[in-house]
């Protein structure tokens, strides 16, 4: 399901396998905020066969643990409203601007109409 979703965008080569690269990417989505000594050390945590990189196995448990966060919905709502230029909603152009078309597709097609303009992402954070 989601998880997945978020493991293939990052798995930019596809090969089933998260690098330290991508991983920073998946961090920095998340909106964390880490030196890359903090990747490394993160990512030789998660790295169950040491090979490193994260295979999805290996990356669900930090997935779930993140999702577990009290503030995880804040966070969202949080990121989305940098994203939207701090209205309360975003729009196609801020969907575009900040996710490749494949992930501002998807999130077009799960986030609820704004009654204003563009689409209610508090209201989506919130399901």
């Amino acid at each position: 399901g989601e998880y997945k979703d978020v493991f293939n965008h990052f798995d930019k080569d596809g090969d089933g396998k998260i690098e330290t690269l991508e991983f920073s990417g998946v961090l920095q989505a998340l909106g964390e905020e880490m030196s890359e000594d903090q990747i490394a050390s993160l990512l030789t945590k998660l790295d169950k066969d040491k090979d490193g990189k994260l295979s999805f196995q290996e990356f669900i448990p930090y997935m779930e643990e993140k999702a577990k966060g009290a503030d995880s919905k804040s966070e969202i709502v949080a990121s989305f409203k940098i994203l939207a230029g701090d209205k309360e909603y975003i729009t196609d152009v801020d969907l575009g601007k900040a996710f490749d078309e494949k992930k501002a597709a998807y999130l077009k097609s799960v986030m609820p109409k704004h009654p204003t303009d563009g689409y209610d992402y508090v209201k989506w954070a919130d399901t």
